[in-house]
């Protein structure tokens, strides 16, 4: 199990409190699992190796191999980046789509009187998904991801305890 560079604490504290730990809790599960390489062949001829070297037979030598590479801070940094961008970026796009999903189910049906509202409560307030509301999501969304890339950035500059 990798552990947690340090640099990373201070945006998870942000994260956490505003709400988003859910992506917070993401991000620590694949630093843990770290990263999933794949087997090249000199990997495949030292198992081989192995296998025609043993004199006992062939199932005494385990045939799990370690496919997985524990990550180093800059990697983590460069992970965390990846994830917090892949998830808020594909929210507009998903919100369009539903709408656009909800106009075709509403027309289908015989009791549609006007066009579907989206709409989600967040802290007993309604908040209709409007154009306007995800032209401004994108635009906080382009924001989010200039702001952790500047984060990075500024990490970078200090010495991580996980190398």
């Amino acid at each position: 199990m990798a552990q947690v560079d340090s640099r990373l604490q201070p945006l998870f504290a942000a994260m956490n409190a505003a709400g988003y730990d859910w992506i917070v809790s993401e991000i620590l599960d694949v630093i843990r699992q770290g990263r999933s390489k794949i087997a090249i062949e000199s990997d495949l001829e030292n198992v081989r190796a192995k296998i025609d070297q043993q004199d006992e037979a062939p199932e005494s030598i385990s045939e799990e191999i370690d496919v997985t590479e524990m990550l180093g801070g800059d990697d983590q940094i460069d992970l965390v980046v990846g994830l917090i961008k892949a998830r808020f970026d594909s929210l507009a796009p998903m919100l369009n789509e539903s709408k656009e999903r909800l106009g075709i189910i509403s027309a289908r049906s015989e009791a549609h009187s006007s066009e579907p509202k989206l709409v989600f409560q967040i802290d007993g307030e309604n908040r209709f998904v409007t154009p306007h509301a995800i032209a401004e999501l994108s635009e906080n969304v382009e924001k989010l991801n200039n702001g952790v890339s500047d984060w990075a950035k500024s990490v970078r500059t200090i010495i991580g305890d996980v190398q």
